[in-house]
């Protein structure tokens, strides 16, 4: 449960962007409560989250978590309908929580967007083959994600 909110915005000249916007919560101690349970049916945590986000919303650093997992032979792909792109694997991070494997990949890039369909949503399939849970080998995971263009 949010113990506290924090929200903040600035617009005009004198800010560094033209404008910006601040959300900040406080969770109290109850981040140290176990996660809870996740809509995915395999269990996992992706951001982007699989389905349709803004295309603003989309980071470079995408990342996926999955309770007790291993991903030291993860191999993350991310392709669209011409085929895959550039992926950087950055490695493992702990700071949310959970296990994460995070990767970094610029659809925002010239290049990428050279390849959005005209008018249409731009769509991605993420693969991750090699992630162990416990000793056992997992089947590949694989979801999609499709950006939805924004207006300025």
């Amino acid at each position: 449960m949010v113990e506290h909110v924090g929200v903040g915005h600035a617009s005009g000249p004198g800010v560094q962007y033209r404008r910006s916007f601040r959300l900040s919560t406080d969770y109290g101690d109850a981040w140290k409560a176990a996660r809870p349970q996740v809509r995915e049916v395999r269990g996992f945590v992706a951001w982007p989250p699989a389905g349709f986000v803004a295309d603003d919303l989309v980071p470079r650093k995408w990342s996926f978590s999955l309770a007790n997992a291993d991903y030291s032979r993860a191999i993350v792909t991310v392709a669209d309908h011409v085929g895959q792109l550039s992926v950087g694997v950055i490695g493992e991070d702990d700071w949310y929580r959970e296990h994460s494997l995070v990767w970094d990949v610029d659809i925002a890039a010239a290049e990428v967007q050279a390849r959005r369909p005209t008018g249409a949503d731009h769509c991605f399939t993420v693969r991750i083959d090699g992630v162990r849970v416990g000793n056992a080998a997992q089947p590949p995971y694989e979801y999609a994600v499709c950006t939805i263009e924004t207006a300025d």
